[in-house]
């Protein structure tokens, strides 16, 4: 069926009124998300360290971490070693990086808990977890949170699977929800808003609720074929107003490049990639070598100077001092890049479709001074880099960089 522009108006017409009804009683509102912390791993394992965490102004005491260690070890503890026990975030372990969460339990076991929104595995992580695990020489459990739940891959060939807890974010909001009851009404609205954020995560989904009014419209076969018609629409409206203000970005960036031999600044990868490019000679066909640019990964949009590919071997001299140089500016290095930053600010295509032209045009502005800065700062390192690109430094082909898989 082909749905004409008057049966969609027609359709929306009967549907809007239910929405702005749950829009005034601020059914949609989630904090987290007002924040931008939807798909943050950090901030979301930091709130789950709340409330696990004994010590932690909630007041539940061990309500929460024993709750926790029943529902997903199985585990039982005493009330003295809950009490005394402590949780960490970002927890170094040497060689072995960082954990997300550690729970030290008092004369009693570790856990472990590594959470994974969208950020891939970083090479053998989570066996690497597991040794260190194993080298501290006490009962250990290691927890793998994910959104749906899912077993590690990047392991070795030969990984006991049965060594990990895979934990899934619906799980979780589900257990959130188990544990509301007993709270007091003051702390019952916060762990509320963090079972729904959990459970965005898990889901996959904005928040969209179903009241029955736009449940009874949508079942109606034609309005529904409408409703599938209406959101290819929307799919293809997000794409025009992203390529419209990243378009706006490329032209500023082109302005201040001019006509450089060397550089040439390009959107690339259906939006994912905009920066400033190498455009002399590769050393080999296909290569990337070193650029300066945005990327999009994983729903989180992060800039910085990208390698073409993943660091294989010891860095070149070169790349050390552009390192330095970055890390002294607040960048952190990755695999994949001499550095790079996460952009806070980056507005949904509701909230640029929101903005008026002059709002548009000094949001791009921005997005491309902060490019800018960036290839200024670098730009003698970038040539000498690739005019002479490390041979160790394979090409990515089309494979994100994933700046933030460290």
């Amino acid at each position: 069926m082909n749905a004409s522009a008057e049966q969609i108006e027609q359709l929306l017409n009967e549907i809007s009124p239910s929405f702005w009804e749950a829009r005034e009683r601020a059914q949609d509102f989630n904090f987290i998300q007002m924040l931008g912390l939807t798909t943050s791993e950090v901030d979301h394992s930091r709130m789950l360290a709340f409330f696990l965490d004994p010590h932690a102004d909630h007041g539940q005491r061990t309500r929460f971490l024993k709750s926790f260690l029943t529902t997903f070890l199985h585990l039982e503890c005493t009330p003295d070693q809950l009490k005394s026990s402590n949780v960490f975030t970002e927890e170094s372990i040497g060689k072995s990086g960082k954990l997300d969460l550690l729970l030290r339990i008092t004369n009693g076991p570790l856990i472990a808990i590594e959470n994974k929104i969208n950020a891939p595995e970083r090479e053998n992580q989570i066996a690497r977890y597991k040794d260190w695990l194993t080298e501290q020489r006490r009962e250990h459990f290691l927890i793998y949170l994910t959104p749906d739940g899912r077993q590690p891959t990047n392991v070795p060939k030969n990984f006991n699977f049965t060594c990990v807890t895979r934990l899934s974010y619906l799980e979780l909001q589900q257990w959130m929800c188990d544990c509301l009851s007993t709270l007091p009404e003051r702390l019952k609205p916060v762990a509320q808003q963090c079972a729904e954020a959990w459970h965005l995560i898990g889901s996959n989904t904005a928040r969209t609720p179903m009241n029955k009014d736009v449940e009874k419209i949508l079942r109606n076969p034609d309005n529904f074929n409408i409703a599938l018609k209406i959101a290819a629409y929307v799919e293809k409206l997000k794409e025009i107003v992203r390529r419209d203000f990243w378009s706006q970005v490329k032209a500023i960036l082109e302005e201040r490049l001019g006509n450089s031999d060397k550089f040439t600044v390009e959107l690339r990868i259906h939006l994912r990639w905009l920066g400033i490019f190498w455009r002399g000679v590769p050393v080999e066909p296909g290569k990337y070598q070193f650029s300066v640019m945005f990327e999009v990964y994983g729903g989180q949009l992060s800039y910085g100077v990208y390698r073409g590919g993943k660091l294989e071997g010891p860095p070149v001299e070169l790349d050390v001092e552009l390192v330095s140089i970055l890390k002294q500016r607040g960048f952190q290095s990755s695999k994949w890049c001499s550095g790079y930053k996460i952009v806070k600010d980056n507005p949904s295509e509701a909230a640029l479709l929101a903005l008026d032209q002059e709002s548009i045009r000094n949001l791009a502005t921005k997005r491309a001074d902060e490019l800018w800065s960036v290839f200024e700062i670098s730009r003698s390192h970038l040539v000498k880099l690739n005019e002479q690109y490390p041979r160790h430094y394979p090409s990515s082909g089309t494979k994100a960089s994933v700046p933030n898989n460290q």
